[in-house]
C-alpha cells in the first residue's frame, strides 16, 4: 500500500510540475489564420506554419517566428502563384534558416528560408494522385 501511494504522489506531483502554462498568446487576425504546425527553435524561441486568408479570397503560406515567452520576432507571407495556401511542416536547417514542407497547385512542394524568413528557394513537385507531404526534416549531408 505504500508503494501505491508513494508512485500516485510522483506522478500528481510529477504532472503539476511539467504542465505548468508558460505563456499563452493568440496570433493573427479576423481574416482566418491558422497554423499548421508549431516547433521550438534552437534559440529557445518557437516558429509555425500555416495558411493566412485575405478578404479578396487569396490564400498565403506563412512563417511566424516568436521568441521564448511568445513574443513575435517576425513573420513572412510567401505568395507564390503556383504555390497553395498551406505549409504543413517546418524544420530549423544547419544554416539556422527554415525549410517549409507544404501544399502547392501542383502537389508537394518544399520552401527554404533563411534565419530571417526571407525566401532562398522553392521546389514544387507533381502529385497527380494527390498525393500529400506532411514533415521535413534536414539530411546529415544538408
Amino acid at each position: 500500500m505504500k508503494f501505491f501511494i508513494s508512485f500516485l504522489f510522483f506522478l500528481v506531483f510529477n504532472v503539476e510540475t511539467f504542465c505548468q502554462i508558460s505563456f499563452q498568446k493568440t496570433y493573427g487576425t479576423s481574416n482566418g489564420e491558422s497554423s499548421s504546425y508549431i516547433k521550438q527553435t534552437l534559440d529557445k524561441g518557437y516558429i509555425s506554419t500555416g495558411y493566412t486568408s485575405y478578404t479578396s479570397g487569396e490564400s498565403n503560406m506563412y512563417l511566424l517566428k516568436m521568441d521564448s515567452v511568445g513574443g513575435v520576432s517576425w513573420s513572412r507571407n510567401y505568395n507564390n502563384p503556383s504555390w497553395g495556401p498551406i505549409g504543413y511542416n517546418v524544420s530549423q536547417t544547419y544554416d539556422g534558416g527554415y525549410i517549409i514542407m507544404g501544399l502547392t497547385n501542383l502537389g508537394v512542394g518544399l520552401f527554404k528560408t533563411d534565419a530571417n524568413g526571407d525566401s532562398i528557394w522553392n521546389k514544387e513537385f507533381y502529385s497527380p494522385s494527390g498525393i500529400e507531404g506532411f514533415s521535413v526534416h534536414q539530411t546529415v549531408d544538408s
